[in-house]
This record gives C-alpha cells, structure tokens and sequence, in this order.
C-alpha cells in the first residue's frame, strides 16, 4: 500500500494491543502499515476487521457462543426459516439471520441457540410455539425448561410458584 502522505510503499506492521469488549480484556495481533517518512500509522478496513475478529472469536471461545457457521447449520438442520428460527426462540422477528451474518448474540440467546442444537430441546420449543402463536415466556425459563429440573428442585405446593415448578432458582439450572 502507498502512502497517501508521501506516495511511497509503506512497510507491514504488526504488534500485540488489547481491546475491551463487553466488559472483559482481550489480546489480539493488530496490522497496520507504517510510513517510513511521516511516521504515520495506516490501517484498512480488512485489516481493522480481520483484527476484531480475532477479538470476537476469543469471546466466543471463552463463552461458549456458536459461531455464525454452527448457528446457522443448527437452522438448516431442523429445515425452517431465520424469521421462523426468531420466533420458535423468542427473538426478535430479524434477530437469527442477524446471528447467522455475524451479530454477537447475548449470552442468554447464546445458551438458547446451543441447546436447540438437540432435536428434543427444539422439538419442545416448537411444540410450544405452535401450540401459542409465539414464545412468551422469559427466556431464563426457556433455558430452564430445555435444560430441565436441577438437583435441589422443589415440586408440590412447598416448591410450586404462580408457574409450577420452579427449579432452584433465578440463573441456577
């Protein structure tokens, strides 16, 4: 690449930076060029994308987030829509194909998209959104219901809450 200060080849740079994202710190290799004459630092829009992929990749694998590829394979396998994708899960009516193009899904819509990656968890999801028009209830409970009860959960009227069954408790499957 040339200079767009002095017209000269400009020498390919790269060095370790740290990026926050979503609250946490990552290490990743940032590219850029280098103007031997003005000293100035150049970057282009591939190289500033291919650097927060890296960023984003490191989110996914300490999180446990499908990548784009493996949310949208989960889709094709079960043969439905994105929007129809959306609202078996609760989404909003564009939010898969969002996913699917590359959008970082919160965690909570992280853990729903992997556990519907088995048939039964999708094949429950489904039946509830075809026996209701839509999926109305928190997607903690969704989680919760896909995942079913966890060691220490309470049934009977001790246990029972305007729902049912509740499990253990707000995050804690």
């Amino acid at each position: 690449m040339k200079s767009p200060i002095t017209g000269k080849e400009m020498t390919v740079c790269q060095e370790t930076r740290t990026a926050n994202y979503r609250g946490e710190r990552y290490n990743y290799t940032a590219h850029y060029y280098l103007c031997d004459d003005s000293g100035e630092r150049f970057t282009t829009t591939a190289s500033d994308t291919e650097d927060m992929e890296q960023v984003y990749r490191q989110y996914r694998e300490r999180h446990g987030i499908p990548s784009p590829e493996d949310i949208k394979a989960i889709r094709l396998k079960y043969r439905v829509s994105a929007a129809k994708m959306s609202r078996i899960l609760g989404f909003g009516a564009n939010q898969y194909r969002l996913y699917e193009a590359g959008e970082m899904p919160s965690l909570s819509n992280a853990r729903l998209i992997t556990l519907i990656a088995e048939k039964d968890n999708f094949e429950k999801l489904k039946t509830l959104e075809c026996q209701t028009g839509k999926v109305s209830t928190p997607k903690w409970d969704l989680a919760r219901l896909l995942a079913g009860p966890c060691r220490g959960a309470r049934s009977g009227a001790a246990g029972a809450g305007r729902r049912g069954r509740r499990g253990c408790g707000r995050g804690r499957w």
